[in-house]
């Protein structure tokens, strides 16, 4: 039986969470048990990313434990973000000059609005575009310095129209610029972009962002993906520091146009099951009937009027004659089934079908793997793993783990040289579970639970992608921590 596994917030995380966006005196009751539990020093990755969060909420009580430790946590913030802010001033004054429309989005939009610089860690700062203008974006980004992650590029492909290498850097500070028309959730993007713009002042001058109400959808579409503890986190900050900044009639709107509704109410559902605020968003029998509505009409567009996008992305997907035929010969499993998935653009209704088939497109192991806190499974034979035997032609790193028995909970983690500089998506189970992001040692762990005995894994790259480009991968080294 194939076990469907979904990202959970451990003790440690619920009291961060808790201390970073409650009332203050729940704040600090779980600051302090968590200080209770454990030294400062022994935090987890996730408690660490929203401490300056949880300094922020807790500022103005000056007795709490390791407070000067967490203030260090949240000027570290405002320094780096402060200074990738201006890194990027003059690349937006060039835009601006030349009528280019643009929004910032994400962390850099959230502080500014809110006027909160240093609350949230910032791994980058997002610019969000169009079609029209991202040639122009680009262009800017490079006259003032800002180069193209190397990771990106590769000399087995072009990388015209790859929209995920609009990725830039200049020394430590990263740029992520996003295509409203290709990048999910587009629908929202678009309407992120064709909103009258809000022109917000910060410490490096007026930022193009769009209203509040888009900002705290957005955090919500990537909370609900709940790829880990870190997305379910981070939405809930943005949401509470946003919240003030919202018209709930206005988020309801642009949440049924969007078709954003069903992941906010979802998010609103976690946060009320901790006892947090949530949106405070109350749809109407009818407003969920015209959601369903649209959403069914986004879906007709989608097939009509989309269909060069998804044959583009077939095609982008597609394995060469070759490739094909090493994965024909060699493919270690049901070789039909996958052969169809390759051919037919990797779309998930065929993996998730064979998965409720089979467990995978992988046979199940014939044994259970006693040890798995450290196995590298495209590099020699374990008993309870199956790998794929042609990972580099496929372009998917496949194994399938059969355990003695389901896992409450689990931290799977995923290394190897070369995911310093390859982006990667983890799917388990058919299910995409999280982004491996270059050289970022936190998006290597997978938070699971409900773990079945048999579980079908798949690393995959970022499209367009070809077979050097991820070379190196063969070594991927995989560790499961299990808990209670």
């Amino acid at each position: 039986m194939a076990y469907r596994s979904s990202a959970h917030l451990g003790l440690e995380e619920q009291d961060a969470l808790l201390a970073a966006v409650a009332p203050s005196q729940e704040a600090e009751s779980r600051w302090r048990a968590i200080m209770d539990r454990m030294a400062f020093d022994e935090v987890n990755a996730n408690t660490q990313r929203v401490m300056p969060a949880i300094f922020h909420n807790l500022r103005n009580i000056v007795d709490v434990p390791e407070r000067d430790r967490m203030r260090g946590a949240f000027k570290h913030s405002w320094s780096k973000n402060t200074r990738m802010l201006y890194d990027l001033r003059p690349v937006l004054q060039t835009i601006d000059d030349t009528g280019v429309d643009y929004r910032i989005i994400k962390g850099a939009a959230v502080q500014t609005v809110c006027g909160s610089i240093g609350a949230r860690v910032m791994g980058d700062i997002d610019i969000l575009t169009n079609l029209a203008n991202i040639d122009a974006v680009a262009g800017s980004l490079l006259e003032h310095g800002f180069r193209r992650s190397a990771h990106l590029e590769c000399s087995g492909h072009s990388d015209t129209g790859h929209f995920d290498a609009w990725n830039f850097n200049k020394d430590e500070t990263h740029i992520d610029v996003h295509v409203a028309e290709v990048k999910y959730p587009s629908p929202l993007l678009q309407r992120m972009i064709s909103t009258l713009q809000m022109r917000v002042k910060g410490p490096a001058g007026a930022l193009a962002v769009p209203p509040a109400e888009l900002l705290v959808l957005h955090a919500a579409v990537h909370g609900d993906l709940s790829s880990g503890p870190t997305d379910l986190m981070q939405a809930a900050l943005d949401l509470s520091l946003l919240r003030a900044s919202v018209n709930r009639d206005r988020l309801l709107s642009y949440a049924i146009e969007t078709g954003s509704l069903d992941a906010l109410r979802r998010l609103d559902a976690t946060l009320e099951s901790l006892g947090l605020n949530t949106s405070g968003v109350r749809p109407s029998h009818g407003q969920l009937a015209v959601e369903r509505v649209m959403a069914r009409r986004r879906r007709v567009v989608a097939l009509t009027t989309e269909s060069s996008s998804v044959a583009r992305r077939v095609a982008d997907r597609r394995r060469n004659p070759d490739a094909k035929n090493r994965i024909r010969s060699g493919f270690n499993g049901h070789r039909s089934a996958y052969m169809t998935w390759i051919q037919w653009g990797r779309f998930a209704a065929t993996e998730r079908a064979a998965v409720r088939l089979w467990g995978g497109f992988l046979e199940e192991p014939g044994e259970t793997l006693r040890d798995p806190k450290s196995v590298t499974p495209f590099l020699q034979g374990y008993s309870g793993i199956t790998a794929s035997a042609v990972p580099g032609p496929s372009l998917d790193w496949r194994f399938r783990v059969r355990l003695d028995a389901p896992i409450g909970r689990g931290d799977l983690r995923f290394d190897s040289p070369a995911l310093d500089r390859l982006d990667a998506f983890v799917f388990i189970n058919g299910i995409p579970r999280t982004r491996i992001v270059a050289g970022d040692l936190t998006t290597r762990t997978v938070g699971i639970q409900d773990m079945g005995p048999s579980m079908e894994i798949s690393l995959r790259p970022l499209w367009n992608a070809c077979e050097r480009c991820y070379s190196g991968l063969d070594d991927l080294e995989i560790s499961l921590e299990t808990g209670s």
